[in-house]
């Protein structure tokens, strides 16, 4: 029934039929407008028509897993490793990483993932790094998105949560986060990977292969750079 009621969503929005391919993405992520804006080009320079459905992080891995979508377009290597009916497109094309807010008034610091294990820790639900980093963590909340995490610090409902560095960063740029929330650590970086399921598996090879090229010839790093900034221009309250 879930699956039935995610594709008629879909399908809803715009017919897809015009599209090669059609993945998720976690929403209202920084990280993954920027990843978002790079896999686009990528396949279209391959020549494959690509439509993004931006969606909560759990219905994002709901619908590849029941195959609503051909794929996610950003997850990072532990995601794949318990989905043996995903296929991992190597190599990586972009990275997160991992950081940890806290009130500005705390002197918590955060230097590797083990260090959240003594503290009241909030994560965005169906956030694969946040997953991973809290995994040995007692006292964890799963929580709707960064803005609703932030906002639960604010209350001191956390001492610690967990987001990406350069989405932390755009939320710091709202008034009601910036003067009273600080960064207290940067602990682990993730490399991103586009998922696929396995009825698509006949394009890995081909992307496989152009992001490749892209890293050798050291275009990619541009695009990363090219998109970073698009990303960061958007207003701070979309996210």
């Amino acid at each position: 029934m879930r699956a039935i009621i995610i594709t008629i969503l879909l399908l809803i929005y715009q017919p897809l039929k015009a599209y090669d391919i059609v993945f998720s993405a976690n929403e209202k992520l920084v990280e993954q407008n920027v990843a978002q804006y790079i896999i686009e080009d990528i396949y279209k320079s391959i020549g494959l028509n690509l439509k993004v459905f931006p969606m909560p992080p759990k219905r994002a891995m709901l619908s590849n897993l029941n195959r609503s979508v051909d794929g996610e377009i950003a997850r990072i290597t532990p995601y794949g490793d318990d989905k043996p009916s995903l296929i991992r497109i190597e190599p990586s094309y972009y990275h997160l990483d991992s950081a940890a807010y806290c009130l500005k008034t705390s002197k918590i610091n955060i230097t590797k993932r083990e260090d959240l294990e003594m503290f009241r820790v909030a994560r965005i639900r169906g956030v694969a790094h946040s997953n991973h980093a809290t995994v040995n963590v007692k006292n964890v909340v799963d929580l709707n998105g960064a803005t609703h995490m932030f906002e639960f610090l604010l209350r001191k409902r956390a001492d610690v949560v967990i987001d990406t560095e350069i989405n932390g960063r755009r939320l710091l740029e709202q008034d009601k986060f910036k003067h009273k929330i600080k960064l207290c650590g940067i602990f682990k970086r993730y490399e991103l990977f586009n998922y696929i399921n396995e009825n698509k598996k006949d394009i890995l090879e081909k992307v496989s292969k152009k992001i490749g090229l892209l890293k050798n010839t050291g275009k990619l790093k541009y695009m990363i750079q090219k998109a970073e900034r698009k990303a960061l221009l958007m207003p701070s309250k979309k996210y």
